[in-house]
């Protein structure tokens, strides 16, 4: 017996593993699209333990829990025993699984026989007669976003480790359980059937263009600590302010800190996104946005890219006059961000506004 569920891996989100493989299932089918219009289009950096990682949402925070509660139905996995029948079973009734792995058994990652790190995989299909389960990871095979096939033992051991993972503390993995972990189902919900929100859609531009900052209280081993979180066009700030002064004094931290790069990625999806976004709305007839604003916004993605470009240098070979010029770049891009936007925002609110008078 076989069955493999329909997926999409070039929906352009790499960055984020909790949102890339979920997107790889909602965006198999073009009926979502107009939920998809509406999110990741604001996005924040939190500069606590010098992370710099910039996120769509806060991992753990009431948003990111709903954030797709309008398009998939999750149901927990209670009973952990005979996993690999209950996975077959379960997609087998056309749901996708979300299942805590020990990547130490997860083949073509680059823990697998090295190390025993803790990470969620999807599970989208299956082949009885070679027992094998499809599944869609991070970071496999030298991919950032890769499909693949793993035997039922691998699967089954890397699940049960994780288990023993967790039973060593439980106390600090309670928050798997508010994220529908260690292991899920979901499905697809069939009843969703509407346009775009374009009030959603401005709204979160408008975030975005507001930007802001917060001073976050985190408990953490026994101590308080308070981080910076920043939203919207504000992280440039946590760029050429923040993280120049660490560079000055550390000059290591994006090697030592790989995550740094690896998120910023996020940032530049978020742009080529955005330009899919209203291409398509602009088919669909919701806005008139003019293609020489398009234009801006793949400037701004490629002023991005550079960025990254020099961000990946200054990791292995860092020099002053490449942290200047980087420094530069990154308020270059926040002023043409905050331009965008700006032109969006007004754009969206005319169209509105014909349609109240």
């Amino acid at each position: 017996m076989k069955k493999i569920l329909p997926i999409n891996v070039t929906h352009g989100v790499t960055s984020e593993c909790w949102n890339s493989i979920r997107l790889s299932a909602i965006m198999s089918d073009e009926k979502y699209l107009p939920w998809y219009i509406e999110k990741f289009n604001n996005y924040l950096v939190s500069s606590g333990d010098c992370k710099y990682e910039i996120l769509h949402n806060q991992f753990g925070s009431t948003e990111f829990i709903c954030y797709y509660d309008e398009v998939i139905i999750f149901e927990n996995i209670i009973d952990k025993s005979n996993i690999v029948n209950k996975m077959i079973n379960l997609i087998d009734k056309n749901r996708y699984i979300t299942l805590y792995c020990d990547r130490f058994y997860i083949k073509g990652s680059k823990e697998y026989n090295k190390k025993h790190y803790m990470h969620e995989i999807m599970i989208y299909g299956f082949d009885t007669n070679l027992k094998e389960f499809n599944i869609i990871d991070l970071n496999l095979n030298g991919k950032v976003l890769n499909q693949s096939r793993l035997s039922f033992d691998n699967i089954e051991c890397a699940f049960y480790s994780a288990i023993e993972d967790i039973k060593k503390n439980i106390d600090n993995n309670i928050w798997l359980y508010r994220i529908n972990m260690p292991a899920s189902a979901f499905y697809l919900n069939e009843n969703f059937n509407r346009k775009p929100r374009l009030e959603l859609f401005y709204d979160s531009i408008n975030n975005c263009l507001k930007g802001g900052e917060a001073l976050i209280r985190t408990p953490r081993d026994g101590q308080v600590r308070y981080n910076t979180i920043r939203y919207g066009v504000s992280i440039y700030k946590s760029f050429y302010e923040d993280l120049y002064n660490v560079l000055a004094y550390d000059k290591n931290i994006l090697k030592d800190r790989p995550n740094i790069l690896i998120r910023f990625k996020t940032l530049i999806e978020n742009k080529y996104a955005l330009i899919f976004k209203i291409n398509y709305l602009n088919e669909e007839r919701l806005t008139a946005i003019p293609n020489s604003l398009i234009d801006k916004i793949k400037e701004l993605a490629n002023k991005l890219e550079i960025i990254f470009s020099m961000m990946t240098k200054y990791s292995i070979k860092p020099n002053k006059d490449l942290l200047n010029r980087m420094n530069y770049s990154f308020r270059e891009a926040e002023e043409l961000d905050i331009l965008i936007l700006s032109r969006i925002k007004k754009l969206l609110q005319n169209y509105m506004i014909q349609r109240i008078i």
